[in-house]
């Protein structure tokens, strides 16, 4: 029976330099940045867009759920990419509050997340 080694034999080439292709997380970071622009584009016009759209529609009700519903899809799109950012970086982000999230009706989470001051 031979014994095995506990360390490798040394090589020629040093194979220090080729370390971060062996790990998960440069691959998944690296899908992070190719996947940031696109995505940060498709939440940012849509959320400028509402923003302008309803600016001008300011005194209507069409105004107003325009209103409620680009705050929320901008809450959903930040939800997204936090989502994003802890499972392909690897980085726990914090998120506002979410107390008024559980247990009520959609019109009562709009109307608490236009009032609350952290959005």
């Amino acid at each position: 029976m031979t014994s095995m080694p506990i360390y490798p034999a040394p090589t020629s080439l040093p194979m220090w330099w080729l370390a971060p292709f062996n790990s998960r997380w440069t691959y998944s970071r690296l899908l992070f940045l190719v996947l940031a622009p696109p995505l940060g584009l498709a939440f940012a016009v849509p959320l400028f867009v509402g923003l302008v759209v309803r600016g001008s529609l300011a005194w209507t009700i069409p105004g107003v759920a325009l209103l409620t519903t680009v705050v929320l899809a901008s809450r959903w799109a930040g939800d997204l990419d936090i989502l994003l950012v802890r499972h392909l970086v690897g980085i726990e982000v914090r998120r506002p509050p979410t107390w008024y999230e559980r247990d009520l009706p959609l019109r009562e989470q709009a109307r608490q997340i236009l009032i609350d001051p952290s959005t």
